[in-house]
């Protein structure tokens, strides 16, 4: 049968490939959210300080004292807890504040074991957090341990990136950036099939329709559709 012969196919405003793009593209933007989050957050706005996302905690135990810092941001989040024993430190400034509950995740609360000890942990991405990542110093001389929070080098710049997922903020980034291209997608898609449809051309191929012509020739779309 000539193709001229073939019956009409149909004109999708959505089609698979664009789904599968947009998907991948979703992932990809949802996983590269992690460390342009991370990098921003440690080198960019590093020195911006706000009093609703960044606060200071003062902890006394008796024989040692607990010094916190966290700072929650849109796509950043900072734990830092240092441990250090009694008389090492003068007391802290009016900056610090001093809760009557232990303000840190329960997986910061390490026992004290009579020396400096440091636990530091972050999370990054956008819009949601996506992957987190803790490092621990202990002990004299220090020894460091690190968990899915590698340094990154670029040049002249550092940063640590954590890269353990947190899975339903790495599903919620690529279903956002997934539907944000897809409807991209679909909006160019929209705008040039009606541009060539003013035209008189095929929607789908762009082929310039003839008088009488219920079928495009190139690819057998419907003239009308």
């Amino acid at each position: 049968m000539a193709r001229s012969e073939r019956k009409p196919a149909k004109h999708r405003i959505v089609t698979v490939r664009m789904v599968v793009v947009s998907l991948v593209v979703g992932v990809v933007l949802a996983v590269g959210s992690v460390p342009v989050a991370a990098f921003v957050s440690q080198r960019v706005l590093r020195a911006w300080k706000s009093p609703a996302s960044q606060k200071q905690y003062w902890l006394d135990k008796g024989d040692h004292q607990i010094y916190i810092f966290h700072r929650d941001t849109p796509c950043y989040a900072h734990w830092e807890s240092s441990i250090v024993p009694d008389g090492m430190y003068d007391s802290p400034g009016p900056d610090f504040q001093r809760p009557r509950r232990d303000p840190r995740p329960p997986y910061a609360r390490r026992a004290y074991t009579g020396h400096v000890q440091s636990i530091v942990s972050s999370s990054a991405g956008w819009p949601c957090l996506a992957a987190s990542g803790r490092a621990l110093m202990d002990g004299t001389p220090a020894r460091f341990w690190d968990e899915w929070f590698p340094s990154v080098t670029l040049g002249p710049l550092a940063w640590r990136v954590p890269v353990r997922p947190i899975w339903p903020g790495l599903i919620g980034n690529t279903a956002f950036y997934t539907a944000i291209t897809l409807g991209l997608l679909v909006g160019v898609r929209v705008l040039r099939t009606r541009r060539r449809r003013a035209r008189g051309r095929c929607v789908a191929c762009n082929y310039e329709f003839g008088e009488g012509v219920s079928a495009c020739p190139e690819c057998g779309l419907a003239a009308t559709a």
